[in-house]
């Protein structure tokens, strides 16, 4: 999965309105594996901004995601993006369901 620049964009401003510091570094550990200070450096703009870039490209974007939400579940703002995706999630499905049901594949 690769994420539009709106679309990174609104995942990093979802983990800063969730996270500091300490609890970002604890969602890398817990849900990714990784030790935040060996993939980032600086404030917590910049190590939201390298979190993610290293989740999207070792396709751990969905962990992401869902460990944000496991860690901390009451964030509007995460909450409203797992909603979002999980919408066009399924349009994507029915509409890929669509398309092979009317070229007869389904």
């Amino acid at each position: 999965m690769t994420l539009s620049g709106s679309q990174y964009r609104q995942l990093s401003s979802a983990l800063l309105s969730a996270f500091d510091v300490d609890g970002l570094r604890a969602l890398a550990r817990f849900e990714l594996d990784i030790d935040l200070d060996a993939i980032s450096a600086g404030d917590l703009e910049a190590r939201v901004f390298l979190l993610i870039d290293h989740a999207q490209r070792s396709d751990r974007l969905t962990n992401l995601l869902m460990g944000a939400i496991r860690q901390n579940p009451t964030n509007a703002a995460l909450r409203a993006l797992v909603s979002g995706a999980l919408d066009a999630a399924y349009s994507q499905k029915k509409t890929m369901r669509h398309g092979l049901m009317a070229s007869g594949v389904v």
